[in-house]
């Protein structure tokens, strides 16, 4: 309890160091770069806690440059652990991490549109396998039947990053009502649209459960 209060008593700045620890396992072994320098993430992190908003506004590019959303579909651990991590910095760090929202969204909104993609993919795969076959109820949003050309492991692993950035994205929205997320809104909303849209359907038909 006494770090954490240490920690969101720091300044802007200074809690820098823990932002790009957050973000750096997503960095990979090609530092992508944003078209206004060849900085590494780490020195573009501290150029963003600094009020630097060319850097602020090339967090996007530099997110899709990295190509962080293919690590989904390798079925690598680090998107999850990335999305744990910064939640538990959102937490930690108070509103500080404001600062750095346009670093930590751009990462989060990559991941999620990629692990959405495969989800609705396997969804498809799993409407396709029980064509014609005895049909089972599922929930939707099950990725474990694997769509073509992606493991069953990083089927599941795209279950799990799509859960975790949306957890995480609610707790940004809840704790910094106040930011700009015009950037981000057509990304998050294209990617979450399939979801909420099946959820629709199912709380309205024949077979949905009973209101509590």
């Amino acid at each position: 309890a006494a770090a954490l209060a240490w920690i969101g008593n720091l300044e802007p700045h200074e809690i820098a160091p823990l932002v790009h620890a957050v973000i750096a396992p997503l960095e990979g072994s090609e530092r992508a770069k944003l078209s206004v320098g060849e900085d590494s993430w780490e020195v573009l992190v501290a150029k963003t806690g600094a009020g630097n908003n060319s850097v602020k506004f090339g967090w996007q590019k530099a997110a899709r440059d990295a190509n962080v959303g293919h690590l989904v579909s390798t079925g690598s651990k680090r998107p999850e652990g990335f999305l744990r991590a910064a939640h538990d910095l959102l937490k930690a760090a108070g509103t500080h991490v404001g600062f750095y929202l346009d670093a930590l969204l751009s990462l989060t909104t990559e991941l999620l549109t990629a692990a959405s993609a495969i989800c609705e993919a396997a969804a498809d795969a799993r409407s396709a396998e029980d064509s014609g076959v005895t049909q089972e109820k599922h929930d939707g949003t099950d990725c474990n039947i694997a769509p073509r050309g992606v493991s069953p492991r990083a089927s599941k692993e795209a279950k799990d990053v799509r859960a975790a950035a949306t957890r995480f994205l609610a707790s940004v929205f809840t704790r910094h009502p106040g930011f700009d997320y015009a950037r981000y809104w057509p990304a998050i909303a294209n990617a979450l649209a399939p979801m909420a849209k099946r959820a629709a359907a199912e709380s309205s038909s024949a077979n949905a459960a009973p209101p509590a």
